[in-house]
């Protein structure tokens, strides 16, 4: 399945401190939108490692459900290391975390993906439930 990597997607992978001071941030900082500026950064990061290995669907933020994990890592580092004040979350496992987030990001190519469907999306309750990554040749 392909999950929208959108702003609210997202936050809700973080922890619940995380997103409340998340949000607190975020609002009190100067930059409109910067949540969503993030989370569109980080889509458009993925989704250029995926396109050089899967014929990519229209839907400009889908990435396979399978690297969600890995996604969220690199928005929580990205997030945390950008908005004022929320360095304080990023304790040991959170950097490693997004160190193996950029060893799966970095070796993506290594895998073989299925394309995404018209209706495999994951909030789509008609799409069927097959996975978006099919052969992996290694296990980080």
């Amino acid at each position: 399945m392909w999950i929208e990597l959108t702003e609210r997607e997202l936050l809700s992978r973080v922890t619940e401190p995380e997103r409340e001071a998340l949000q607190t941030a975020a609002t009190s900082f100067e930059q409109e939108d910067v949540l969503a500026d993030v989370a569109r950064g980080i889509a458009a990061d993925w989704r250029a490692v995926l396109a050089r290995v899967v014929s990519l669907s229209k839907r400009p933020l889908a990435v396979p459900e399978e690297v969600m994990t890995h996604v969220t890592a690199h928005f929580r580092h990205t997030a945390f290391t950008r908005i004022p004040g929320m360095k304080r979350f990023l304790d040991e496992g959170r950097v490693r975390e997004w160190e193996r987030a950029n060893k799966i990001h970095d070796t993506l190519d290594k895998l073989i993906i299925a394309p995404p469907e018209d209706d495999d999306l994951l909030n789509d309750a008609a799409a069927p439930m097959t996975p978006g990554i099919l052969v992996p040749e290694r296990v980080l």
